[in-house]
């Protein structure tokens, strides 16, 4: 059944019959199965590490559970227009299926799943298969982007702890070598929590980051597009697109770079140590985080910072003016040739 959903996601399944999202989004299932005893790994190692400055993080499951239920909760609306446009409502709907001799599913099914229904005729079974495999493919994006949240989440506090801790214990009168040494060691262990975070999500941050992006140049297109936005449900579904992308990708980006501004907090400490306990620890420590940007990322091609998100944006600005020009190009040109037909 696993291989069977992977290959309908490659073949193009679902509303936009974009190949290349809808692989990736195949693919995530694929990363997490052959990949779920890291997982595993990480979850138990998370539990056990040995930290001196840190505290306990009573609103983790109040935070994860408020947003992970209103990422589904609009994922699961959007998804319902989605499939609300392909329904056929309306007098010209009931014509096209009079014309063509077509029951009101086979409209739907030759409207949502287009690719299919050229090389497959329709069949109560294979409608259903196509509606459960594309919403499992669909959820994939949704559950990714939920993940990389959830740990962004857990390590921002993490080091917000290490950076709080430590300035109650090593910037008193009681601070000795032997605390700023611990410190340095709480820090190597959380750097090491990273590396291994980012060995299992560097993959799909990348090609998360990607899609979302994708998705929301297209939904913005879309948007203002007149020619997708013929009907009230369809409109509806433009809007609620938008925010959604743009929502999971605020959330995604903001999670992720915090982790990076508490890092730079812990060189903003170290910066404080006095002389006396400046040891060669604490110095390796100090000039790691000078050399180095530590945070999640995508491949080695890029850590989620503020700066980063502050580019993307640029580059969806962009893209998005250069879209609109050559909308309003092409409806410039069908105007002009309706008029000439005329």
């Amino acid at each position: 059944m696993v291989l069977l959903l992977i290959l309908a996601g490659h073949i193009g399944l679902g509303v936009f019959a974009v190949h290349s999202a809808k692989s990736e989004r195949a693919d995530q299932f694929l990363h997490f199965y052959r990949h779920s005893s890291t997982l595993v790994q990480l979850i138990q190692s998370w539990s056990n590490l040995e930290i001196y400055f840190t505290q306990s993080d009573p609103h983790l499951f109040r935070d994860v559970t408020v947003v992970a239920s209103i990422v589904m909760f609009s994922a699961v609306g959007e998804n319902t227009f989605v499939n609300l446009r392909h329904v056929p409502t309306g007098p010209e709907d009931e014509k096209l299926m009079e014309r063509l001799n077509v029951t009101r599913w086979e409209l739907y099914y030759s409207r949502s799943n287009s690719l299919w229904a050229s090389l497959v005729p329709y069949h109560h079974a294979i409608n259903l298969f196509l509606f459960f495999s594309d919403k499992l493919v669909l959820y994939a994006w949704t559950y990714t982007d939920l993940i990389i949240a959830v740990f962004s989440r857990a390590l921002y506090f993490k080091f917000h702890a290490l950076v709080s801790q430590g300035k109650v214990t090593l910037l008193s009168a009681e601070a000795d070598i032997s605390k700023w040494e611990l410190f340095t060691r709480d820090f190597e262990i959380l750097r090491r929590t990273i590396n291994d975070i980012n060995n299992f999500l560097s993959p799909m941050n990348f090609a998360t980051f990607g899609i979302n992006v994708y998705f929301l140049c297209l939904q913005v297109h879309n948007s203002v597009n007149p020619f997708t936005n013929a009907t009230s449900v369809g409109s509806i579904y433009a809007s609620w697109a938008v925010l959604q992308v743009a929502g999971r990708i605020f959330l995604v980006s903001v999670a992720a770079a915090r982790i990076n501004d508490r890092v730079r907090c812990v060189a903003e400490l170290i910066r404080q140590c006095p002389d006396e306990f400046y040891k060669t620890e604490v110095q390796r420590t100090e000039n790691f985080l000078n050399a180095n940007v530590i945070g999640l990322s995508g491949l080695g091609c890029f850590t989620i910072t503020k700066p980063m998100m502050l580019k993307v944006i640029g580059v969806i600005f962009s893209f998005e003016v250069v879209l609109i020009q050559a909308l309003d190009l092409s409806g410039t040109k069908n105007f002009a040739c309706s008029r000439a037909h005329n």
